[in-house]
């Protein structure tokens, strides 16, 4: 928590998380860089910490420093600062990679990541990070030797243009992205067809004529601005269900940044879920398919069961100025704010919105752990091509141990540790759990073991501004998602 002097000062001037935390107690030796027009001064940003402003020299410019430094609102000592601050992240670059280097002061990535290492492991990272949500009747992987000359299936648009990436920083280019369509249909021995999925009958019977059907979803989003709700763009909600209940053997593939609804979820054997998969889509989606590389990734998400499932206020979300009612939430943009133009509660001549945090560290895992409600697809869970079991856990001390043994088939497994406070039980403000450890593992069998930190069990004390260690009898749950927790145990610190 800030000091009442810092609370309501711009980040980019915020002399207590800059110089006071970042530079000072961290000692931080790089440069700070603002966010995109985040900047809002020359004498107060370099005052308190900002080295770089972008994206262009707004406020930083050669001419306002010079006004600074001959009206002594600035010295040569915090630009020196600066200057020696980029200058040794500069010098800390390899020769060969610095500006200008070998690209001649332009954009470097066609030369220096394009090459065919890159992009092996751009599709290796890929299929690694994809996630197994389902897999009924284990289904996955297929059998390339069982499939040659099957009829497969590819329905929705993200078969042939697929969703790698966000926009703005985020963004992926798609010019160079292998679609599953096309890498699918490279893998010899396959009879690879696709539809459109514009019409979900007209799907639905394509995919009962064929042997097997994928189905791609995708739900887009990029930097600034938000997804009006947590369904797949189009209409392939409806798709799925239409296609799972005429093909039995059907395969739905998740492409999205956040949280989806899965209310179809019942009706088809197999999920999977790759996110933002990057340009390697498709050779890493087959990959995963055909068992090159198993599933081994975990949802760092919460999948819910309906939208806002944990209740959020409009004061916590979207905030409480400049907001009509208007559901879906439009939005604070351009057009929005001028709709309220003289509407707006707030009192900062922008209308920007203020937001509440009054659901504190009850958020997601921690708020289905809290009010026991069971998620479509829970934090940290992640299926592979085999099956796993936890066992002889113990506690001794402050050293939690205990045996990973796979039991059938192959691929990995990452068990995850995570500790309740002695007040979980008794305090509303306090989660019932944290996660405080995961190791992934893709042996036969693996003993394993963590040592419980000091920040494992340390809180923030607001009085003192410091961490301090929480005294009690801890509870220790060893999981393979935040929701199945077959090893329990307790410490006491």
């Amino acid at each position: 928590m800030l000091p009442p002097s810092q609370n309501g000062v711009y980040a980019c001037e915020n002399e207590q998380t800059l110089k006071t935390m970042l530079k000072g107690y961290y000692n931080f030796s790089g440069f700070v860089v603002s966010d995109w027009g985040a900047c809002h001064s020359t004498v107060d940003a370099i005052t308190h910490g900002m080295d770089i402003e972008m994206p262009n020299a707004k406020f930083l410019s050669a001419e306002n420093i010079k006004e600074g430094l001959a009206n002594k609102t600035l010295s040569m000592e915090q630009i020196d600062d600066s200057c020696h601050r980029i200058l040794r992240s500069y010098f800390a670059v390899p020769k060969a990679m610095r500006v200008p280097g070998p690209c001649g002061g332009g954009d470097c990535i066609d030369k220096m990541v394009k090459g065919p290492e890159h992009i092996a492991l751009a599709r290796k990272l890929s299929a690694m990070s994809t996630v197994l949500l389902k897999n009924e009747g284990s289904l996955l992987p297929l059998s390339r030797t069982a499939m040659a000359g099957k009829k497969i299936l590819l329905v929705g648009p993200g078969a042939v243009v697929p969703y790698t990436g966000g926009s703005g920083s985020g963004a992926v280019s798609n010019a160079s992205a292998v679609s599953p369509l096309t890498a699918l249909k490279a893998l010899p021995g396959l009879d690879v067809s696709y539809h459109d999925g514009s019409s979900p009958a007209a799907a639905a019977a394509a995919a009962k004529a064929a042997d097997l059907a994928i189905v791609f979803g995708s739900a887009a989003t990029g930097e600034g601005h938000d997804r009006r709700n947590l369904k797949l763009d189009g209409n392939i909600d409806e798709v799925i269900p239409a296609v799972g209940e005429a093909q039995k053997d059907t395969v739905v593939v998740l492409s999205t940044p956040g949280s989806i609804l899965t209310d179809w979820r019942a009706g088809v054997p197999a999920i999977l879920y790759n996110g933002l998969p990057g340009e390697q889509v498709g050779p890493a989606l087959a990959d995963v398919l055909f068992g090159v590389t198993p599933p081994q990734a975990k949802l760092p998400i919460t999948m819910p069961n309906k939208e806002n499932e944990q209740g959020f206020s409009v004061s916590q979300y979207p905030g409480i100025d400049c907001y009509d009612g208007e559901l879906p939430f439009p939005g604070h943009n351009h057009e929005h704010k001028k709709k309220m133009n003289g509407k707006c509660k707030c009192t900062n001549p922008a209308c920007d919105v203020e937001s509440t945090y009054t659901e504190g560290q009850i958020v997601g895992y921690r708020w289905y752990d809290k009010h026991k409600v069971q998620p479509a697809f829970a934090f940290g869970h992640g299926l592979s091509y085999g099956t796993h079991e936890i066992s002889a856990v113990k506690v001794a001390g402050r050293t939690v141990s205990f045996k990973l043994s796979r039991t059938a088939g192959s691929g990995c497994e990452t068990p995850q540790v995570y500790l309740g406070y002695p007040d979980a039980a008794t305090d509303p403000k306090v989660p019932t759990k944290v996660l405080r450890f995961f190791k992934k593992s893709c042996d036969e069998s693996e003993e394993m073991s963590y040592e419980v930190t000091d920040q494992d069990v340390s809180n923030w004390d607001v009085a003192t501004k410091q961490w301090k260690v929480t005294k009690g009898t801890y509870k220790v749950y060893v999981c393979t998602s935040s929701q199945d927790c077959t090893g329990t145990g307790s410490l006491v610190v």
